[in-house]
């Protein structure tokens, strides 16, 4: 299905409806990291510890995965992520890995794939 599809569009709101902040790295010194101020974006959250490796290709456990829209923006590890204070877990998450996933069947829509612990 192609971005502009109405079911991919229908599919799109369906599956990203919670608003999430992402906050970027601004500069890192040796008293701590500064990060910049925010850009909210619509998610789908899903809380479910597994194991997964992190970027330096270490075994870690990470807390869930979000995801959202693919024109959205493509985290690094260590930027934060802000879940929505309803959603019943820690707030603040740590972004482990980030991917666009393109999906290429139609059954869900294009998305940023984002792993946080």
């Amino acid at each position: 299905m192609g971005r502009n599809n109405k079911m991919s569009d229908t599919l799109r709101d369906l599956w990203f409806r919670h608003e999430v902040k992402l906050q970027g790295e601004e500069i890192r010194t040796m008293r701590g990291t500064t990060f910049k101020p925010g850009e909210t974006v619509k998610a789908s959250i899903n809380m479910e510890n597994r194991r997964t490796l992190n970027q330096h290709g270490e075994e870690i456990v990470a807390a869930g995965t979000i995801n959202w829209d693919i024109d959205g923006p493509l985290p690094k590890p260590g930027d934060l992520l802000t879940l929505p204070d309803d959603f019943g877990a820690k707030a603040q998450r740590e972004v482990v890995s980030a991917r666009r996933a393109y999906t290429g069947t139609g059954l869900t829509p294009d998305h940023v794939e984002v792993t946080i612990v």
